[in-house]
């Protein structure tokens, strides 16, 4: 059996200042011997700090199991995890919420880190997020913005000149 990430439902709703979109991802994660975890993520557009957040929960109903929460932030060239006290999402295979040093205690964190790691790779919703926290600029024909066409061609350019 190989690794699967199962995209779940995407909310959006505009903030309470309507100044950006609060978005939240949920999914499944089924590990190659069946292992089990369930997971969220969400941003907000228009926030500072420029933080995502993220749930983990493993081990329904299990002695041991628990619900693992973390912040998301731009580091470096890249993004970084950060463990927190505060509850993000409930998801289904979630047991209790865990406090950060609950989740650096619990035996399982190795097991959260790599689910956290594949998730962000092979979930497309991560990607959009990975986006807005590293500031990724873009520039797109207006018909393209408005949906009247359909995205055709998309090229990366490392020294794109445009300050960013």
């Amino acid at each position: 059996m190989e690794i699967q990430v199962l995209e779940g439902a995407l909310v959006e709703v505009p903030t309470a200042d309507v100044s950006g979109m609060d978005r939240r991802a949920f999914g499944e994660f089924v590990g190659p011997h069946g292992e089990l975890a369930s997971y969220a993520f969400g941003w907000t557009t228009g926030s500072d700090p420029h933080v995502a957040r993220l749930s983990i929960g493993i081990g329904a109903g299990n002695p041991g199991g628990g619900t693992f929460h973390a912040v998301i932030f731009a580091n470096e060239d890249g993004h970084a995890f950060s463990l927190v006290d505060e509850p993000f999402e409930r998801v289904p295979q979630g047991g209790p919420d865990l406090t950060a040093d609950q989740s650096r205690a619990h035996e399982d964190l190795p097991f959260v880190w790599w689910v956290t790691d594949q998730v962000m790779q092979r979930d497309r919703r991560a990607w959009w997020m990975r986006h807005w926290l590293l500031g990724t600029s873009c520039i797109q024909a207006p018909e393209v913005f408005e949906r009247d066409e359909p995205v055709l061609f998309v090229r990366h350019d490392a020294d794109d000149a445009s300050g960013s």
